[in-house]
């Protein structure tokens, strides 16, 4: 199980996420073995919006329209924590996160 991060279209929230990725989890990197914060997004120019994907200390992303993404999400990252990138932002460590979330169906 890993972490979901819906970053919508803004370039701008979407790099602010990866240097959250970078401050929060040292240890991730892309497959490609590059820190997060060096990739530069695409969305925004157009109406593809991007998820990233955080599971054993490896970063991916999906980019293309809001529908493909979340039924990307669906079928491959259903048991993943979703956040959205706001929320990922102002949270603190990706185990408070997780934690989170985990209790939260004892509240609902």
């Amino acid at each position: 199980m890993g972490i979901t991060i819906k970053c919508g279209r803004s370039i701008e929230t979407i790099q602010n996420v990866l240097e959250e990725i970078e401050r929060k989890m040292p240890n991730v990197s892309w497959a490609t073995g590059t820190s997060p914060a060096s990739w530069c997004p695409k969305a925004g120019d157009n109406e593809n919006h991007v998820a990233l994907f955080v599971s054993d200390d490896v970063l991916t992303f999906a980019e293309d329209l809001k529908e493909y993404v979340e039924d990307f999400i669906s079928l491959h990252h259903r048991n993943d924590t979703v956040i959205y990138a706001e929320d990922f932002i102002s949270e603190g460590t990706p185990e408070d996160i997780q934690n989170e979330t985990d209790i939260s169906f004892l509240f609902n």
